[in-house]
């Protein structure tokens, strides 16, 4: 299960770090 975990843990530090970059590009424009 480590790996499923650790593949987990890679894919949400992935999103969130997107998820964040659109929201400062998105507060940026407004």
């Amino acid at each position: 299960m480590p790996r499923l975990r650790m593949r987990l843990t890679v894919g949400s530090v992935s999103h969130r770090r997107r998820h964040a970059r659109e929201s400062a590009e998105v507060r940026t424009t407004s």
